[in-house]
């Protein structure tokens, strides 16, 4: 029989300088692929650290977020939404396989292409509003947050002056250290699923929502899990991209003008476009 690995590490690594490895994680990396470590909620799990390694997990059609026996599952916090196994094991492929079916006609690329004006001029008006604002500027409150926000209700059908009450139910339901915050969160997301498919019911629109209910087989309810779903990943993910592709450009003036530039070549703005959101070096 072989040794067992001892435990290497307690999650979550203590996280210095969000545009660089933990140093932890860095150290654990020089160590090996493999590392056994304890969880947040202290549970044993496995961490693979090679790039190469965990791609080929990614792509292992045997490994999903359903667990054949969830309740002895690791869990890697008290989120209800990412800290448990989700889905049934013995349907997660094919679960899968219809849920891709049903989002892709709404998001192939000639349909996300015809969204490029919409969301240039959403993103316009917003700089043009911090440029107003003078400086100092704040690009997250004034730009990270509200253009995917923005973009998302445009594209599901959600009306935007309902955002405030959504982002707080997303931060519900991602709480990782509240189980009960997690799962009201959770609950009133979906509520509000179900609150806008009958409303697309009654009075469908151009949006995703609208084309979901319309779907023949989509019931009520997996309709507002989908929405929801869309509504979560759809903007809070954009929101962090945001603010870390700015942190990653400002030390880098040469790569922030390459990147105008290629905009410039490929939308020929004006010029002062395209330097309204250029930093003062």
């Amino acid at each position: 029989m072989g040794v067992a690995m001892a435990i290497a590490a307690q999650l979550p690594f203590e996280q210095t300088d969000p545009l660089r490895t933990a140093p932890r994680l860095r150290e654990l990396q020089s160590r090996g692929t493999v590392h056994r470590v304890r969880t947040a909620v202290g549970d044993e799990a496995w961490l693979v650290t090679g790039h190469t390694q965990v791609q080929r997990l990614l792509d292992d059609n045997r490994l999903g977020r359903s667990h054949p026996a969830p309740e002895t599952a690791a869990r890697t916090g008290e989120s209800a939404l990412f800290g448990d196994p989700l889905g049934n094991f013995a349907t997660e492929a094919a679960d899968h396989a219809r849920m891709r079916s049903l989002l892709q006609p709404h998001f192939s690329p000639k349909h996300l292409r015809a969204l490029h004006p919409r969301v240039e001029t959403l993103t316009a008006r917003l700089l043009d509003e911090l440029t107003k604002q003078g400086p100092p500027g704040d690009l997250h409150s004034a730009v990270a947050v509200p253009l995917p926000i923005l973009v998302i209700c445009e594209l599901l059908g959600v009306p935007y002056e309902d955002r405030e009450q959504f982002r707080a139910w997303t931060a519900d339901a991602a709480n990782i250290r509240d189980r009960a915050c997690s799962e009201r969160g959770l609950a009133e997301l979906f509520g509000y699923g179900q609150k806008l498919v009958k409303c697309k019911r009654a009075e469908p629109g151009d949006d995703v929502i609208s084309r979901l209910c319309a779907t023949e087989g989509v019931s009520d309810d997996e309709a507002a899990g989908l929405s929801i779903a869309l509504l979560f990943a759809g903007h809070e993910t954009t929101v962090v991209q945001i603010g870390l592709g700015a942190l990653l450009l400002l030390p880098h003036p040469e790569q922030w003008q390459a990147l105008v530039d290629a905009t410039a070549s490929a939308h020929p703005w004006p010029a002062s476009n395209c330097r309204r959101c250029s930093p003062s070096w």
